[in-house]
């Protein structure tokens, strides 16, 4: 080896010498830095582990909401079922009172017909009483004047 390359070699190993702290002060903050890292992975995986136990407890969540909307769907078709038998009940007894409802009156409209019916019965008894009693006058009148007749003869006679 000729002494310029060992000049050289010697430059190169006294630059890379004068090199090494900085690149052992730039390897401790990387180490520093890549235990930073190191430590925010091992906080975001915790903080990984509450989501996901959060979502599970979102889940368990959802499940007992399906399970009451279920619940709640089934109470609403009863009901509306229930609704359905109570319209129909409702109807029913509707249609019974208007039947009666129908006989009170087919019952008064007779009564009115036979009231009627006996009022003019009534007034026809009380028209036929009256032209009886007219001819009852008559009769009355003309024995009386017959009568007379016969007095009148029998007292000529005499």
């Amino acid at each position: 080896m000729s002494d310029d390359q060992t000049g050289r070699i010697l430059a190169i190993v006294e630059r890379l010498e004068a090199g090494q702290p900085r690149l052992l002060d730039g390897l401790t903050k990387l180490e520093a830095r890549q235990t930073k890292l190191e430590a925010g992975q091992t906080k975001l995986e915790a903080g990984q582990s509450k989501l996901e136990a959060g979502q599970a407890k979102l889940e368990a969540g959802q499940a007992k909401l399906e399970a009451g909307q279920a619940k709640l769907e089934e109470t609403a078709i009863r009901q509306g079922d229930d609704l359905t038998r109570l319209r129909v009940d409702v109807m029913a007894r509707m249609d019974r009172f208007q039947d009666s409802l129908t006989a009170i009156r087919d019952d008064i409209s007779t009564n009115y017909g036979i009231a009627d019916a006996a009022q003019r019965a009534n007034d026809n008894t009380r028209l036929e009483l009256r032209a009886l009693g007219d001819v009852v006058s008559g009769l009355v009148r003309q024995i009386r004047r017959l009568d007379t007749d016969v007095r009148s003869l029998k007292g000529g006679d005499a």
